[in-house]
């Protein structure tokens, strides 16, 4: 999973396969309208991630 601020929101890309460094239409981006990035506290317990 990747974090990255774009016009002040904070975006989530889940990688779906894992493995790869490139975005594919496979990925899911997830829009975090008014979240900043500096506020994410995630939890990770084995293959899941909570923020």
């Amino acid at each position: 999973m990747y974090a990255f601020m774009y016009k002040n929101d904070t975006y989530l890309i889940q990688d779906a396969n894992g493995a790869q460094d490139d975005i594919t239409v496979n990925d899911s981006l997830i829009k975090l309208a008014g979240y900043h990035i500096d506020n994410l506290n995630p939890y990770v317990s084995g293959t899941e991630i909570t923020i």
